[in-house]
């Protein structure tokens, strides 16, 4: 449409230079406007392929981490619908859902042909907070059930470096869930709540240590914070995603924080 005003400009400077008709003038504006909208249109097309592609993708890389185990258990499926529940629309729900059941009864195999493919139609246009929140579902995914094991670490490696997230973040990732990483796979008894695990939980929430100093957590925290600010991203869902790290940092900073001047 820029191009549309400046012709138009051009068009009237012309009338007055070379004494061209109203008529003259409306007749070549008619003219441009079906292409003008033409070009709109094919523009919000390739914008709506590209999201369609994105999402399909996602599915499929969701389908990855659930199978890279051998098998596609009810937790890792209801920790990636609840995902999509609280963060994708409708109907962007109902593409990545049809991909990943597309392929939950296939050969894993045949999904890791297309893996580098799928983790650049994810990321294209992302920028490294999207990103980031993009890797920290797929550790999500791989930890729901009870832990995350060899080969779901070797793919979580793949895709944190196929996906460029930087050295600092995964870094970050891997402190955090560190705790989380199972020697094999082997049916775990249940457990009680062991005393301080939510303490443990929120110096893990920012990437520490439970030997970390009172300065040590208040620096964890405002890198955190400005990274997983939800203004960093403009996409919608990540917006949320965001939304919702950032309210874990800042209650696991409030909690080590209060806990630590309760002990002075």
């Amino acid at each position: 449409m820029v191009s549309l005003y400046f012709t138009i400009l051009i068009i009237f400077i012309a009338k007055d230079l070379f004494g061209l008709k109203p008529d003259d003038i409306l007749d070549y504006i008619y003219k441009l406007l079906p292409d003008c909208i033409k070009e709109k249109n094919n523009r919000l097309e390739t914008s709506a392929t590209i999201a369609e592609q994105r999402n399909k993708s996602l599915g499929a890389i969701l389908a990855m981490m659930c199978m890279v185990d051998g098998s596609f258990d009810k937790a890792e499926q209801k920790t990636v619908l609840n995902y999509l529940r609280k963060h994708f629309e409708r109907e962007q729900m109902n593409v990545v859902v049809a991909e990943l059941n597309h392929w939950r009864n296939k050969s894993y195999t045949a999904l890791n042909n297309n893996f580098e493919t799928h983790i650049q139609s994810i990321i294209r246009g992302q920028n490294s907070q999207g990103i980031l929140a993009f890797t920290e579902l797929m550790f999500d995914v791989a930890n729901a059930t009870d832990g995350i094991l060899p080969e779901e670490w070797d793919l979580l490696q793949r895709i944190m470096q196929k996906a460029g997230l930087s050295e600092e973040d995964q870094s970050y990732l891997k402190s955090k869930y560190e705790p989380c990483f199972r020697q094999k796979k082997e049916k775990q008894q249940p457990t009680q709540p062991k005393p301080g695990r939510y303490l443990d939980r929120c110096y893990r929430e920012l990437g520490l240590k439970s030997t970390a100093s009172q300065d040590d957590i208040r620096k964890a925290y405002h890198k955190l914070a400005k990274k997983y600010h939800p203004d960093t991203v403009q996409d919608p869902a990540l917006k949320e995603i965001m939304s919702e790290k950032f309210k874990r940092i800042t209650n696991s900073y409030e909690h080590l924080n209060n806990k630590n001047k309760a002990s002075i």
